[in-house]
């Protein structure tokens, strides 16, 4: 099963510089996908089903928006997360700012794997 991992290993490898891609994934992405999930569908959701289903739908919604099966499970409880951030706070903010660290460690490490290799021997 291709993971998404796989796919932006190989876009790094091939950059010359990651400044685009890392702009992207670290504050454009948390601040697009917190607005449409947790700005949107949760409140919406929430008013009809309550929280907590509402909370397991949109981020069921949003592990699949990933297009990646093996990210389902990972994005899934991440979007829970990012529900109860939302709900305890009625801000989307740290939603966005706790994406931005997930991000931010998942990317910066990629890409430093990509453009200089595994760091270790096994």
């Amino acid at each position: 099963i291709p993971i998404q991992a796989e796919k932006l290993f190989g876009i790094a490898s091939n950059l010359g510089s990651p400044a685009a891609l890392l702009i992207a994934g670290i504050f454009i992405a948390p601040l697009f996908e917190e607005t449409i999930f947790r700005g949107f569908f949760f409140p919406g959701l929430r008013q009809k089903l309550g929280w907590k289903k509402a909370a397991l739908v949109s981020s069921a919604i949003f592990g699949f928006c990933h297009l990646q099966v093996a990210a389902f499970i990972p994005t899934f409880v991440l979007g829970l997360v990012f529900s109860y951030l939302y709900q305890r706070s009625s801000s989307i903010w740290p939603g966005i700012i706790l994406h931005t660290i997930v991000n931010s460690f998942g990317l910066c490490l990629l890409v430093m794997i990509a453009q200089n290799g595994w760091p270790m021997n096994f």
